[in-house]
Protein backbone atom coordinates (compact mmCIF):
# COMPACT_ATOMS: atom_id res chain seq x y z
CA UNK A 1 0.00 0.00 0.00
CA UNK A 2 1.36 3.13 -0.90
CA UNK A 3 1.80 6.33 1.50
CA UNK A 4 -0.79 8.49 -0.18
CA UNK A 5 -3.34 5.25 -0.20
CA UNK A 6 -2.11 4.77 3.21
CA UNK A 7 -2.82 8.82 4.37
CA UNK A 8 -6.43 8.60 2.28
CA UNK A 9 -7.42 5.86 4.60
CA UNK A 10 -6.22 6.97 7.80
CA UNK A 11 -8.17 10.76 6.85
CA UNK A 12 -11.29 8.81 6.25
CA UNK A 13 -11.07 6.89 9.33
CA UNK A 14 -10.09 9.91 11.67
CA UNK A 15 -13.19 11.81 9.74
CA UNK A 16 -16.04 8.64 10.32
CA UNK A 17 -14.82 9.22 14.32
CA UNK A 18 -17.34 12.01 14.85
CA UNK A 19 -20.09 11.33 12.94
CA UNK A 20 -20.08 8.03 15.08
CA UNK A 21 -19.73 10.33 18.05
CA UNK A 22 -22.37 12.66 16.62
CA UNK A 23 -25.04 9.81 15.71
CA UNK A 24 -24.47 8.40 19.46
CA UNK A 25 -24.88 12.24 20.94
CA UNK A 26 -27.76 12.54 18.55
CA UNK A 27 -29.30 8.84 19.73
CA UNK A 28 -28.55 9.89 23.53
CA UNK A 29 -30.75 13.39 22.66
CA UNK A 30 -33.15 11.86 21.10
CA UNK A 31 -33.97 8.69 23.37
CA UNK A 32 -36.35 10.18 26.16
CA UNK A 33 -38.25 11.82 23.04
CA UNK A 34 -38.74 8.50 20.66
CA UNK A 35 -39.54 6.18 24.17
CA UNK A 36 -41.81 8.22 24.87
CA UNK A 37 -44.01 9.09 22.05
CA UNK A 38 -43.61 5.36 20.78
CA UNK A 39 -45.26 4.18 24.18
CA UNK A 40 -47.96 7.05 23.22
CA UNK A 41 -48.44 5.71 19.90
CA UNK A 42 -48.11 1.85 20.72
CA UNK A 43 -50.71 1.83 23.75
CA UNK A 44 -53.11 3.68 21.86
CA UNK A 45 -53.12 0.59 19.66
CA UNK A 46 -53.54 -1.53 22.76
CA UNK A 47 -50.22 -2.46 22.86
CA UNK A 48 -47.81 -2.89 26.26
CA UNK A 49 -45.97 0.29 27.14
CA UNK A 50 -42.75 -1.80 27.37
CA UNK A 51 -43.00 -2.74 23.57
CA UNK A 52 -43.05 0.97 22.40
CA UNK A 53 -40.36 1.58 24.70
CA UNK A 54 -37.99 -1.09 22.22
CA UNK A 55 -39.24 0.06 19.33
CA UNK A 56 -38.37 4.01 20.11
CA UNK A 57 -35.17 2.97 21.51
CA UNK A 58 -34.09 0.84 18.51
CA UNK A 59 -35.62 3.11 16.15
CA UNK A 60 -33.84 6.61 17.72
CA UNK A 61 -30.59 4.10 17.50
CA UNK A 62 -30.83 2.35 14.05
CA UNK A 63 -31.63 5.97 12.97
CA UNK A 64 -29.22 7.80 13.90
CA UNK A 65 -26.39 5.45 13.95
CA UNK A 66 -27.25 4.97 10.45
CA UNK A 67 -26.87 8.83 9.76
CA UNK A 68 -23.84 8.98 11.20
CA UNK A 69 -22.09 6.40 9.25
CA UNK A 70 -23.52 8.60 6.11
CA UNK A 71 -22.09 11.18 7.69
CA UNK A 72 -25.56 13.75 8.26
CA UNK A 73 -24.48 14.33 11.65
CA UNK A 74 -24.95 17.62 11.58
CA UNK A 75 -27.87 19.69 13.92
CA UNK A 76 -28.53 16.16 14.50
CA UNK A 77 -28.66 17.57 18.38
CA UNK A 78 -31.86 19.19 18.05
CA UNK A 79 -35.06 17.92 19.52
CA UNK A 80 -38.13 20.29 18.10
CA UNK A 81 -40.34 17.62 19.87
CA UNK A 82 -38.98 18.40 23.27
CA UNK A 83 -41.62 20.71 24.58
CA UNK A 84 -44.54 18.12 24.05
CA UNK A 85 -42.58 15.42 25.12
CA UNK A 86 -42.36 17.18 28.68
CA UNK A 87 -45.69 17.83 28.46
CA UNK A 88 -46.87 14.14 27.94
CA UNK A 89 -43.68 13.12 30.63
CA UNK A 90 -46.63 12.48 33.29
CA UNK A 91 -48.79 10.24 31.10
CA UNK A 92 -45.87 8.19 29.68
CA UNK A 93 -43.87 7.59 33.25
CA UNK A 94 -48.04 6.06 34.51
CA UNK A 95 -48.52 4.23 31.14
CA UNK A 96 -44.94 3.02 31.69
CA UNK A 97 -45.29 1.79 35.25
CA UNK A 98 -48.64 0.40 34.72
CA UNK A 99 -47.25 -1.74 31.86
CA UNK A 100 -44.37 -2.56 34.12
CA UNK A 101 -45.80 -3.44 37.13
CA UNK A 102 -47.68 -6.51 35.66
CA UNK A 103 -43.78 -8.08 34.62
CA UNK A 104 -41.93 -6.99 37.78
CA UNK A 105 -44.16 -8.50 40.22
CA UNK A 106 -46.34 -11.31 38.38
CA UNK A 107 -48.05 -14.26 40.68
CA UNK A 108 -45.02 -15.57 42.61
CA UNK A 109 -45.16 -19.52 42.29
CA UNK A 110 -42.29 -21.11 44.60
CA UNK A 111 -42.36 -24.49 42.11
CA UNK A 112 -40.62 -21.82 39.33
CA UNK A 113 -37.90 -20.17 40.45
CA UNK A 114 -37.89 -17.92 36.84
CA UNK A 115 -41.25 -15.81 38.65
CA UNK A 116 -38.54 -14.02 40.37
CA UNK A 117 -36.00 -13.02 37.49
CA UNK A 118 -37.65 -9.66 36.83
CA UNK A 119 -37.65 -8.93 40.63
CA UNK A 120 -34.29 -9.81 40.37
CA UNK A 121 -33.28 -7.32 37.36
CA UNK A 122 -35.16 -4.95 38.32
CA UNK A 123 -33.53 -4.36 42.07
CA UNK A 124 -30.60 -4.95 40.37
CA UNK A 125 -30.92 -2.29 37.75
CA UNK A 126 -31.77 -0.05 40.94
CA UNK A 127 -28.56 -0.67 42.80
CA UNK A 128 -26.12 -0.68 39.70
CA UNK A 129 -28.05 3.48 39.44
CA UNK A 130 -27.53 4.56 42.54
CA UNK A 131 -23.74 3.12 42.99
CA UNK A 132 -23.05 4.43 39.80
CA UNK A 133 -24.03 7.83 40.99
CA UNK A 134 -21.62 7.54 43.62
CA UNK A 135 -18.85 6.04 42.06
CA UNK A 136 -18.84 7.46 38.62
CA UNK A 137 -20.47 10.98 39.17
CA UNK A 138 -19.51 12.11 35.72
CA UNK A 139 -21.37 9.25 34.02
CA UNK A 140 -24.76 9.24 33.41
CA UNK A 141 -25.68 6.35 35.94
CA UNK A 142 -29.22 5.62 33.87
CA UNK A 143 -27.32 4.83 30.77
CA UNK A 144 -24.91 2.65 33.38
CA UNK A 145 -27.91 0.81 35.09
CA UNK A 146 -29.21 0.19 31.41
CA UNK A 147 -26.19 -1.06 30.28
Amino acid sequence: MSDRTSSKFKTRINSLIPDFLGGFTGAVAVLPQTIGLSVLLFTSFGMDASVGAMAGLLGAVILLLSSGIAGATIGMNSAPNGPVTILLTGLVVILMIKSQIKQIAPTVSFDDWTTFIPVAVAALTIVVIFLSQKLIPKLSSIIIGLL
